[in-house]
C-alpha cells in the first residue's frame, strides 16, 4: 500500500531546526487495518530533504503482548496474599525484588530490602539465622527449601513466617 507521509507542526520545525527527525506513526490502510511505521528524516548537505520508513507493526504488537503480560503479573503479584519477593542465588542472597504486600504483614517499604543487601537477614530472629544460611547452599542441588523463622517487624515484635524458597534457572543454568 502507497502512504503519503508528512511531517507536520512540531516535527517538521525540528526537521527544519536539527536536520533530523524520526518518529512513528499508526497509518489506516485500504483495508482498514492499522499499520504502525517509523519514520525519519534528514536534511542533506545540498539543502534536500531524505525520509525512511520501516515498518514496526510486529514490534508495536510485540510491545502491547508485553504491556498486557506485564499488567496480569502484577495484578497477580500485587493481588498475592502472600509477600513474594526474589532473591540473588548465591553469594550474600540479597533481595532483588520485594511485593507491596510486605508492607501490610510486615510493615515495611519494599525498598528498605532491596537497596540494603543485608536487611532481610538482619531482620531474622538471631536464633534462626544459622539454620537458614546453613542451608542456603544446597538450594541449588534441590531447587526448593522451606524456613520457619522468627522475622521482626517494623514495630519490633516477632512474627513466625514460614518462607518456600524455589531456584528459577536462567540460560546460563
Amino acid at each position: 500500500n502507497r502512504h503519503e507521509l508528512s511531517f507536520q507542526g512540531a516535527d517538521f520545525e525540528k526537521l527544519k531546526a536539527d536536520g533530523f527527525v524520526e518518529y512513528e506513526q499508526s497509518l489506516r490502510c485500504k483495508s482498514g487495518a492499522t499499520r504502525w511505521l517509523a519514520l525519519a528524516a534528514a536534511r542533506l548537505a545540498n539543502g534536500d530533504f531524505i525520509g525512511f520508513t520501516s515498518d514496526i507493526q510486529g514490534l508495536k504488537e510485540t510491545e502491547n503482548a508485553l504491556r498486557q503480560s506485564r499488567d496480569r503479573l502484577e495484578y497477580l503479584v500485587s493481588s498475592c496474599p502472600a509477600v513474594i519477593y526474589t532473591t540473588r542465588p548465591s553469594g550474600d542472597y540479597a533481595t532483588t525484588f520485594m511485593s507491596e504486600k510486605v508492607r501490610s504483614l510486615l510493615g515495611y517499604d519494599p525498598d528498605q530490602f532491596v537497596f540494603d543487601p543485608g536487611f532481610f537477614a538482619k531482620q531474622i530472629h538471631p536464633d534462626d539465622v544459622a539454620g537458614i544460611y546453613e542451608a542456603l547452599p544446597k538450594l541449588t542441588e534441590s531447587g526448593r527449601q522451606r524456613h520457619e523463622f522468627r522475622f521482626r517487624t517494623n514495630t519490633g515484635e516477632y512474627r513466625w513466617l514460614d518462607d518456600e524458597m524455589v531456584l528459577i534457572r536462567d540460560a546460563d543454568g
